[in-house]
């Protein structure tokens, strides 16, 4: 078995793939011009709808500097500093640290440090509404993605300032949870047709590593969930000075929003969730019916499009094929590191081009080549895939892996079971042999790991009147829409969009949903209707 597959704890245990730059199409080819698609709907019944009528948030004139120096209810506190990661050009950023407890039970005990900027609004006369940014992962890096992804959030800055930090555990917060015992195997392995025996082995005996060390610094795995880190949500607007702000959360960062929302509604003007991952659903066992929904979609997008279906008559039985013949010789693929430049040599067999295609379609730039890369891969042609495989490789270099075992182990796996997740990739045979390995290794590591085992709510789904824009991508291969529309069963005042041409994370993807954003940051009780609704448009596939 090819070593691409080791990532899966890092690219799908969780629910979102880490903030890394963009994937374009091949630089020989031109991108498609983008074309927004959206269908819309409050309601599984997928029709407009408006929000229910509310006196709008008042529109606020000035916005208060980043504190050098403030206190807060005890015992959380926040100390100006100096950004430690890439700035994005031509924006003015403050930043700090925001100092809280690692255990709110014991508030004289020890602390944790969260790095937090605030990206200056472009206005004279901001609002004091900010919006905050939530990093999904569980584990992702927020600020490090921050210059590849403020382009997308121009519309933002006009009117606000955007806040963004690493959550506990993560990025340049201290102390960091990675797990480099888990990178260095997978660069390891890379180039070795592991079995699957083996994989599920060195993989534990790796992410147990981890934990080693990580208690041997001190660390304490049970500090690290969604309901410690909202708190740290609500410490942090205090320290900056809001009475409200409004909350986007991308993925499990739409997870901590709900969080938020629950635990400390009267901070919270609106929230944005994009890609979402609700507290109710058994992520766990539900990933067979994900995965195999995703792949439907895209086979299904093919033969729906009159181009696509002539280039490529049977894409799902070609893909299957594929598989087959990989899983009984697996190729040697050349790639390149987009972060070093580095030349990576691999091993791609039928699971590990599972774990490619999945990957590939969180990002809605790729998905129109995908049916091209599985015809070109299964005639032998290898280029655009290791086009393509080099640009997962930096996926290692912003995920904080430990945090994310901590949150994920203690607040999914500990309401799910192997039992429901093994009878769950049943019902998918082709993929049944690449998804129990994955499950095996997950819940053995979460039986080891010492996470805190959740309260009974965290696995409650969030009742909130607070006005909410949902919004959800068709081809998304981990937050399906499925949970978007669970997530707004229980809030009264909500907006539920999906965009078919869009894989995870709307609203940096797609124009048409940063212009919804857009409108229902100036007004989040009314039903968001800009202009591009109007005139939508399905996905078009490359078949050159």
């Amino acid at each position: 078995m090819g070593a691409l597959v080791g990532v899966v704890l890092m690219l799908l245990g969780c629910c979102n793939r880490p903030g890394v730059a963009p994937i374009t199409s091949p630089p020989a080819s031109a991108s498609p011009t983008a074309r927004p698609s959206l269908t819309s709907s409050p309601s599984p019944t997928a029709t407009q709808t408006p929000l229910p009528t509310a006196t709008p948030s008042p529109t606020l004139t000035s916005t208060p500097p980043i504190p050098t120096s403030t206190p807060i209810p005890a015992p959380a506190q926040f100390e100006a500093a100096g950004c430690r990661f890439r700035l994005p050009p031509a924006e003015t950023v403050e930043c700090g640290f925001l100092i809280v407890p690692r255990d709110r039970s014991r508030p004289t005990g020890p602390t944790i440090r969260l790095h937090v900027a605030v990206v200056k609004s472009h206005s004279q006369r901001p609002a004091t509404d900010p919006v905050l940014y939530l990093e999904g992962g569980p584990g992702g890096h927020a600020l490090d993605g921050l210059v590849w992804n403020i382009e997308h959030l121009q519309g933002v800055l006009a009117d606000r300032d955007f806040i963004v930090f690493d959550q506990r555990g993560v990025g340049h917060s201290e102390p960091l949870l990675d797990c480099p015992e888990v990178a260095e195997l997978f660069f390891e392995t890379l180039d070795q047709n592991l079995s699957r025996e083996e994989r599920v082995a060195r993989q534990l005996e790796a992410q147990l590593a981890c934990r080693d060390r990580l208690l041997d610094e001190g660390v304490d795995l049970t500090a690290y969930n969604s309901a410690a880190s909202a708190a740290d949500v609500n410490d942090l607007r205090l320290a900056l000075g809001y009475d409200e702000w409004n909350v986007y959360g991308v993925s499990y960062g739409a997870r901590l929003a709900l969080t938020v929302m629950r635990d400390f509604p009267s901070g919270v003007r609106s929230a944005i969730l994009d890609s979402t991952l609700p507290l109710q659903v058994d992520s766990e066992a539900e990933r067979a019916a994900n995965t195999g929904r995703v792949l439907d979609q895209l086979f299904g997008g093919c033969a729906a499009d009159a181009e696509c279906k002539v280039a490529f008559p049977n894409l799902e039985a070609t893909f299957y094929q594929l598989i087959e013949q990989l899983d009984a010789r697996a190729i040697p693929v050349q790639m390149r590191h987009p972060l070093t430049g580095e030349q990576v040599n691999g091993l791609i067999n039928g699971d590990d081009m599972i774990v490619i295609l999945v990957n590939l379609l969180y990002d809605a730039h790729v998905i129109p080549w995908l049916p091209t890369l599985i015809a070109d891969t299964n005639q032998g042609d290898y280029s655009l895939l290791s086009e393509y495989l080099g640009r997962l490789l930096a996926g290692n270099d912003f995920l904080s892996e430990g945090m994310g075992n901590s949150v994920h182990c203690g607040e999914e796996v500990r309401f799910s079971s192997l039992e429901s997740a093994a009878s769950a990739a049943g019902v998918h045979p082709r993929l049944r042999e690449y998804l129990l390995p994955n499950a095996q290794i997950v819940f053995a590591l979460c039986e080891a790991w010492g996470a805190k085992e959740a309260d009974p709510i965290e696995n409650k789904a969030v009742v909130s009147n607070i006005p909410t824009l949902v919004l959800a991508g068709e081809y998304d291969p981990i937050t399906p829409p499925a949970w978007g529309l669970a997530a707004a069963e229980t809030l009264t005042q909500v907006y539920y969009l999906t965009f078919p041409a869009v894989g995870h994370g709307a609203l940096t993807t797609d124009p048409c949903a940063r212009a919804v954003v857009d409108v229902f940051l100036d007004n989040p009780n009314a039903a968001p209707r800009p202009d591009c609704l109007a005139n939508l448009a399905t996905l078009d596939f490359i078949t050159r």
